[in-house]
């Protein structure tokens, strides 16, 4: 059962990889070169067309892009880790956005500056939430290759971890929920009853029921904590590997929005000024020297 569940995560992975990779390249493409693209296009076009090419560069690439970015979220597979959105960053973007517009600002400035706000005091909720799942996680194989060593010699599960705490350290979140767990093993609760104590990774939530469910029917010999042991080590590397090949796309996801908005700034200025230079050569009576024939 375990081997088959780690091959479908695999996969789903390797999937979830080919498909954001892809959708980046694209994304790439769209905020760099399309509008680039749309400037070279408005030389080649009657001065009436340029307005739509400037419909097309504030409107239609930054709608586009948050529609990949969206294919890009649907794609990833999805976990059961508790990382809640910070409710505080949805005012601040709000109120972001009414001072902007208070202040008359132009309507791109307007949205940026709500939706960068909120992007910002969200990451700086969520970042920690994310670091401690990460830390606790990748602690897990090291703790349950010292818990099967106890096994070996003949502790119970309840002892091997007693033994553990009171000997070894892991990292600062890792003991932080080692610490909660050991007062209430001392307090008389199973292992199984407080797998979610203050835990927001889904894998240890998993790891931490399983242990607690062979402490409860005295299971848990050397060879089941180190299939466990391995299975877990593989889900870790396998994320591991996942994220750093999509490292890049990472970096860009998080700076396509200002990358947008500047592409989209300087294509709109370039596009209005060409307009206002087609008007002023057709009030001249010279705007057949750009028709091409």
């Amino acid at each position: 059962e375990s081997e088959s569940f780690f091959e479908t995560l695999k996969e789903s992975l390797k999937r979830y990889t080919d498909t954001a990779t892809h959708l980046g390249e694209v994304l790439l493409i769209m905020n760099f070169i399309l509008p680039l693209f749309l400037v070279a296009t408005s030389f080649l076009l009657p001065g009436g067309s340029i307005s739509i090419l400037l419909l097309v560069g504030t409107v239609g690439i930054p709608i586009m892009s948050m529609g990949l970015i969206a294919m890009t979220d649907s794609a990833q597979p999805r976990n059961l880790n508790d990382v809640t959105v910070s409710k505080i960053s949805f005012i601040v973007g709000i109120v972001s956005s009414l001072m902007m517009l208070a202040a008359r600002q132009p309507p791109w400035l307007i949205v940026t500056s709500g939706v960068l706000l909120f992007a910002l005091v969200n990451m700086l909720h969520t970042s920690p939430q994310f670091l401690r799942i990460k830390n606790t996680e990748n602690a897990l194989p090291e703790f349950l290759r010292d818990v099967t060593e106890y096994r070996k010699i003949g502790y119970d599960m309840t002892i091997s971890i007693f033994q553990l705490f009171l000997r070894r350290k892991y990292n600062k979140h890792f003991d932080e929920l080692f610490a909660r767990i050991y007062v209430q093993l001392k307090s008389g609760s199973s292992l199984s009853q407080i797998a979610e104590t203050g835990n927001k990774s889904w894998t240890t939530k998993m790891v931490l029921f399983i242990l607690g469910k062979l402490a409860d029917t005295g299971g848990g010999t050397p060879l089941t904590m180190e299939h466990l042991t391995r299975f877990v080590s593989d889900i870790n590397t396998t994320k591991n590997t996942t994220l750093s090949a999509l490292r890049m796309q990472l970096m860009f996801v998080y700076m396509a929005p200002p990358i947008m908005v500047f592409v989209a700034k300087i294509s709109s200025s370039m596009l209005v000024k060409m307009t206002q230079n087609f008007s002023m050569f057709s009030g001249l009576g010279i705007s057949n020297v750009f028709e091409i024939t």
